[in-house]
């Protein structure tokens, strides 16, 4: 998906998704257009959010998100270079650990794998509830899509 319409069509996915629930994705435009986000070869951060949280805990999307999350792994790297030096990169790997999707064993093994030593179980919960920049369950949807909400460009006072 090229980057012209490609924030506008996301944008139209997710509030879709988020107010009509999970059957608006049965819609023919926006399986196609799902479809082309995750089959994109670049990722970004802004897509690989707003596909996965459309696909997320919907049984019809379990081999994209499944790919999804592979493309995500990729964009990462196995080190901390990219982490370290690319912000698209931390984002997603950040996101990825605080996912519902992914397993604690996984992300476990994710985290260490960058990180070396061996933290407990509980502070490895407590990173992964607290580390990502996505709300995965939607509640804070409704406060961001109303801040957005038009307002007028001129007020008179």
């Amino acid at each position: 998906m090229d980057q012209s319409g490609g924030v506008e069509i996301a944008n139209l996915l997710i509030t879709g998704r988020h107010y009509l629930g999970p059957d608006f994705l049965r819609n023919d435009v926006a399986k196609y257009a799902l479809k082309r986000m995750v089959s994109d070869p670049g990722l970004s951060y802004f897509r690989y959010i707003a596909a996965k949280f459309c696909m997320l805990n919907d049984a019809r999307y379990e081999t994209q998100l499944a790919e999804l999350n592979r493309k995500a792994m990729q964009f990462i790297g196995d080190g901390l270079s990219r982490i370290k030096l690319e912000a698209e990169a931390y984002l997603i790997f950040c996101d990825i650990l605080s996912a519902p999707d992914i397993s604690i064993r996984e992300k476990a093994k994710i985290f260490k794998d960058r990180f070396g030593g061996n933290p407990s179980n509980d502070l490895l919960k407590s990173v992964f509830d607290t580390i990502g920049f996505v709300d995965w369950t939607g509640v804070a949807i409704q406060h961001t899509l109303e801040r957005k909400a038009l307002r007028p460009v001129y007020t008179w006072s």
